[in-house]
């Protein structure tokens, strides 16, 4: 199954300065430096290291030293006597406000890493490592940069990302050769001019993180390889330099959960060479995304779905019938848009890999889908169907079909002619027998049959490999989008975590992929719910909610999570929402609000007929009843109106 990646995650997959060299030639220093104690309180005070120390090294000239994760204050003066050939060093996760000036003998430092300390700004010995390449200064306290770093000629890589920074010096602009600058999660509201005014031969920039900052002002670099602006809140304008044909090296723009107020998208035509946009959670409409990407004849992935129940694209339509050579798309992401089908214009995408159309309203799949024949993940989890289309048996590459949590009761023959599918989930559907087809799967690997009308105890599916096997090969191979909690299916942690500061409790009952929502959250009680959440619906005689469609069938064995505090039926919608409310709810809610005299006696009883509740009414008196409560007075003056008749 396809990986949708963060920014900090794909950041690193077009990061030219990877690690810089292997992590078996570093000499790490973590257990050899010396402690000192406070005899009285047993605590450390600081750590420093000893020329000793490098004596491990023995003969060997020491290139790569880390001394992180040892929680050192400072750095000896005489750190550098024995290390003069240092080429990497790494000082991350400590607790450092400063470097000594000798670090400047360090002529052929390529590699530095500040990480995690606490430094207010770049120390000014770092302006002084001339063939720096790579400096990393991520999550300190950084307010303000020098312009000790205009001097770092070959400065390659720069991350000054989590800091406090709301600007950059305008020297910064001669970094002729930097390609990475990573400023996330800081302060700017504008890109800083050193990037809109220099730095020409920039590829990569992450922006993401600098709430309400304006973007749309583009790079001076033309190199621009990758662009992230994800979580910025709410910005004026959406940056439509990223759309510009000058940038003919961008390929991906990555906008996740970031608003923006106005598009103002050319009129005439555009070519854009994007190849990868992602647009979750950016509250955009339809005929957004129709005009961006008609622009975009080389998109290969369009990921416009949703994670959470927060800033939700909202879809009436799959928006994909304007880009110009559908046959380029791979990957497709529309999970949690709300979207009632797939268009059958589907059958163009016929270099389709991924679809990914889980928690929304599709009830049925078009024939034409069957078309794909380059499909190896279909993802349509947490939707409404009840059928398969009749050839889906014509996916030839399928690899995976994740269709758990729909009300499917019957599998087409078909399904065994997918001699490439691996992993099928039916988890939580209608099904009252195992589907015979999915039993002559030759390659089928992991199942799960779970939550459905029959019992899976001691299950054979005539084959050697016993059924309680393959569930738990589905579930291991699924494990970085779910777990499980007795037997019960429940958000990892990892998902949780997919963007920096969401929950980190387990949800609801449930399965998704990186990219669904939890489906108990798109479900919620209407905003002026009170308290008929706690009623009983109506149990008079009148009531038809005894017919049970389902009481031939064996109860399924449900199981919830020890997380789940209210079954997952509780969520759902009820059809009773949309009565209107009970007379004694509303005579409640007047009660409460102060525009029903207290003194007022009437019996409290839920389950009366609505006769009774009616009678009830009229003996309040009229002039107890608020003017602004229209539907009490007619109701009072209609009771007593019938029963004056003969």
């Amino acid at each position: 199954m396809y990986e949708i990646k963060s920014s900090q995650d794909m950041f690193q997959e077009y990061n030219p300065e990877n690690l810089p060299c292997n992590e078996t030639l570093w000499l790490r220093m973590d257990a050899s430096c010396c402690i000192t104690y406070n005899p009285d309180s047993n605590i450390v005070l600081t750590r420093y290291i000893s020329k000793e120390d490098f004596q491990l090294a023995q003969k060997e000239t020491i290139q790569n030293l880390s001394l992180s994760d040892n929680q050192l204050h400072y750095l000896p003066a005489n750190l550098t006597e024995s290390i003069a050939n240092l080429t990497c060093l790494n000082l991350s996760n400590n607790r450092l406000y400063d470097l000594p000036d000798s670090l400047n003998l360090l002529k052929k430092l390529t590699y530095l890493n500040l990480d995690y300390n606490k430094f207010l700004c770049i120390p000014n010995v770092v302006g002084q490592l001339t063939s720096l390449k790579t400096l990393k200064a991520h999550q300190n306290r950084i307010t303000c940069c020098k312009n000790n770093l205009e001097t770092l000629s070959n400065l390659e890589s720069l991350d000054l990302s989590s800091n406090q920074l709301n600007d950059l010096p305008s020297s910064y602009a001669g970094l002729i050769r930097l390609r990475s600058l990573r400023l996330a999660k800081n302060g700017f509201k504008n890109i800083p001019d050193c990037v809109t005014n220099g730095m020409p031969s920039l590829q990569i920039f992450d922006f993401s993180q600098n709430c309400n900052s304006k973007i749309d002002v583009p790079p001076k670099s033309t190199d621009l390889i990758a662009f992230y602006a994800e979580r910025n809140n709410i910005c004026p304008l959406f940056p439509t330099w990223v759309l510009s044909p000058k940038l003919v090296h961008l390929e991906t723009v990555s906008l996740n959960e970031t608003i923006f107020r106005k598009y103002d998208l050319p009129e005439e035509s555009f070519v854009s060479r994007v190849k990868k946009l992602s647009m979750k959670q950016c509250k955009l409409l339809e005929t957004t995304v129709d005009k961006i990407i008609a622009g975009t004849p080389c998109l290969e992935e369009l990921l416009i779905g949703n994670r959470r129940n927060i800033h939700k694209n909202i879809f009436w339509y799959m928006p994909i019938e304007t880009l110009k050579k559908p046959s380029n798309l791979k990957v497709l992401d529309a999970s949690g848009t709300e979207i009632p089908s797939i268009p059958k214009i589907i059958k163009s995408f016929v270099n389709l890999s991924v679809i990914n159309v889980s928690c929304n309203n599709v009830n049925w799949l078009p024939d034409e889908i069957c078309c794909l024949k380059n499909l190896s993940s279909l993802i349509i989890d947490w939707n409404s169907l009840v059928v398969l289309p009749k050839n889906i048996g014509e996916l030839s590459s399928l690899k995976e079909l994740k269709a758990c949590h729909n009300s499917l009761n019957v599998m087409p023959d078909t399904v065994g002619a997918l001699t490439n599918l691996q992993y099928i989930d039916l988890y939580d559907n209608e099904f009252e027998t195992v589907p015979e087809a999915v039993t002559r799967l030759p390659n089928l690997i992991g199942m799960d049959l779970e939550q459905n009308y029959f019992s899976t105890d001691d299950l054979l599916l005539n084959r050697d490999v016993r059924y309680e096997n393959m569930r738990d090969v589905l579930r291991e191979h699924w494990d970085e989008d779910c777990k499980f909690v007795d037997g019960m299916k429940v958000q990892s942690a990892k998902a949780f975590h997919s963007s920096e500061g969401e929950a980190n409790s387990p949800s609801l009952s449930r399965s998704t992929t990186n990219s669904s929502l939890e489906k108990a959250n798109l479900f919620s009680y209407p905003e002026n719910a009170d308290d008929t959440t706690n009623e009983h619906w109506d149990s008079s005689e009148d009531s038809a909610d005894e017919f049970d469609p389902h009481e031939i069938k064996e109860p399924r064995r449900r199981v919830y999570s020890p997380f789940t505090f209210y079954k997952p039926s509780q969520r759902v919608f009820c059809p009773g929402e949309s009565h209107n409310k009970r007379i004694i709810t509303r005579v409640n809610k007047m009660l409460r609000n102060g525009t029903l005299g207290s003194s007022t006696n009437f019996e409290e009883v839920s389950t009366v007929s609505s006769r009774t509740r009616l009678s009830r009414v009229a003996d309040i008196p009229e002039d107890s009843i608020s003017a602004t409560d229209e539907r009490a007075r007619s109701l009072r003056g209609r009771y007593i109106e019938r029963e004056a008749l003969p």
